[in-house]
């Protein structure tokens, strides 16, 4: 038996040239809109692409920092992917993939350091379901619904906001279907 509590989900099925300035998520629009560099992401046929490779980050606020976060990510470069944890363009966590291994990076301080990782081939234009589950300093991370590895980090554990995008984002790279639930009960009866 699985119950579980609905977080905010973009589909990103809106207009071409969207932008996430001012917008709330799809579904559940009580949440707070779109934060970040929230003008320099904008949608092209239906998903979500940066408008410049720059250091960039959206992100919605959950509420939570213990919570399941997933996006169907397409990856061309190696320092885009899920932001978890987020407080601000120089302190969060991210999970990316330069197409040889999956990582789970800490940036602190605007300084990246690697959490854990996992080698896993993921050819560039390829899209993949990337989820992490967190629970207090404890993250599982999935590629595909398929879980890659667990790690522990206590950095930012207490930050409720989670997103999209990264260092040095790539134009090419597309986010689709992000969102997020919490799991109030998991288990056996």
């Amino acid at each position: 038996i699985r119950i579980a509590c609905a977080y905010p989900l973009d589909t990103f099925d809106v207009a071409d040239a969207t932008t996430l300035t001012s917008r709330k998520p799809d579904y559940d629009s009580a949440f707070d809109a779109w934060a970040g560099d929230t003008g320099s992401f904008n949608v092209l046929t239906n998903k979500l692409r940066a408008s410049s490779a720059a250091n960039l980050s959206a992100v919605l606020n959950f509420g939570e920092s213990d919570c399941r976060v997933g996006v169907k990510f397409t990856r061309t470069g190696s320092q885009s992917g899920l932001i978890l944890r987020w407080s601000d363009a120089s302190n969060f966590l991210i999970v990316r993939s330069d197409g040889t291994t999956l990582f789970l990076t800490k940036w602190e301080a605007g300084v990246a350091t690697t959490v854990a990782s996992v080698a896993l081939t993921w050819t560039a234009a390829t899209e993949k379901w990337l989820i992490v589950d967190l629970h207090g300093d404890d993250f599982y991370v999935y590629a595909d619904w398929t879980l890659q590895f667990t790690g522990t980090s206590t950095f930012n554990n207490t930050a409720t906001k989670h997103g999209i995008g990264g260092r040095a984002t790539d134009t090419a790279d597309r986010w689709n279907d992000f969102g997020g639930w919490s799991p109030m009960f998991s288990g056996r009866v």
